[in-house]
C-alpha cells in the first residue's frame, strides 16, 4: 500500500474542486495511506487569522473534515525538530 504525505495546499485544493485530475484520482483512491502534518493544519489556523484564508466550514472543524476522506494527522515532536540537522542539504 503506498502511502501519501499531503501537503497543505492539496488539502486546501481538495476541498474546494481545484485539484488535477491526477491529483484527484489518488485523494480518492482508498488503496493509499493519506496523511498530513500538524503542520499543515498550524499554517491553516494562523492564514485563516490573518484573514488570508477564507474557509467555508470553522477551522475547528477541518481536521474533523480530513478524518472523513481517511487522512491520518502526523505530529511534529521535538525530536522530528531537532532530526532535521541531520538531514542531508541539497
Amino acid at each position: 500500500m503506498a502511502k501519501l504525505l499531503l501537503d497543505t495546499n492539496i488539502l486546501l485544493f481538495a476541498g474546494n474542486g481545484t485539484l488535477s485530475q491526477a491529483a484527484s484520482e489518488m485523494f480518492i483512491d482508498d488503496s493509499q495511506q493519506k496523511y498530513y502534518s500538524a503542520a499543515s493544519l498550524w499554517e491553516i489556523v494562523i492564514k485563516t487569522m490573518t484573514g488570508k484564508l477564507p474557509l467555508k466550514i470553522p477551522v475547528e472543524k477541518f481536521e474533523e473534515a480530513m478524518a472523513v476522506h481517511g487522512l491520518r494527522r502526523l505530529d511534529i515532536t521535538v525530536a522530528h525538530i531537532y532530526g532535521i540537522q541531520n538531514l542531508e542539504r541539497i
